[in-house]
């Protein structure tokens, strides 16, 4: 079981690589990273450091 679990991550990262083509995960990996920046500007905004 234990082993099983070690494994899980693992087993996730490639049905995940495999689901998607380097372009798609090109365009994952983008939209995330412009979310992030959304989102810390977001924060800094609220605190009026922005």
């Amino acid at each position: 079981m234990e082993t099983a679990l070690k494994a899980w991550p693992t087993m996730c990262r490639a049905y995940i690589s495999s689901q998607f083509n380097n372009q798609e995960r090109d365009m994952h990996q983008l939209i995330y990273l412009v979310g992030l920046i959304v989102v810390i500007l977001a924060i800094l905004s609220f605190f009026g450091l922005r």
